[in-house]
This record gives C-alpha cells, sequence and structure tokens, in this order.
C-alpha cells in the first residue's frame, strides 16, 4: 500500500504545482523523506482504519 499512497501523492502533486523551482524544492523533501533516519515506521492497525473511515477521513486517496 505505501507504494501506491506515494505513487499517487507525487502525481498530484506533479499535477499541482506549476513552478519548476517549486517543484524541485518538493522533490528535495521527497527524496529526503525516503532517505531514512525518521525512526521506525509503524504500521496503521485496522482499527484506526476503521475510526478514521468511521470520522470520514480514510486514509486511502
Amino acid at each position: 500500500m505505501i507504494p501506491v499512497y506515494l505513487l499517487v501523492w507525487t502525481l498530484i502533486s506533479v499535477a499541482r504545482i506549476r513552478s519548476r523551482r517549486n517543484l524541485a524544492i518538493w522533490f528535495a523533501g521527497l527524496r529526503e523523506g525516503l532517505s531514512g533516519g525518521h525512526g521506525q515506521r509503524r504500521p496503521m492497525s485496522w482499527t484506526t482504519v476503521l475510526r478514521l473511515t468511521r470520522a470520514r477521513r480514510p486514509p486511502i486517496v
């Protein structure tokens, strides 16, 4: 699910950002985020997914 989520948000961001400079800054931030050094990642539990969905905020793009 993670690769699909990242791909969708990358496509949305590329479509929204008009300036090449701003797009370069966005990609630099993405690259920094993907490089690591941000601690351990814990997958979202299905209980959390259900709670978010009930609150009309499903974690799916």
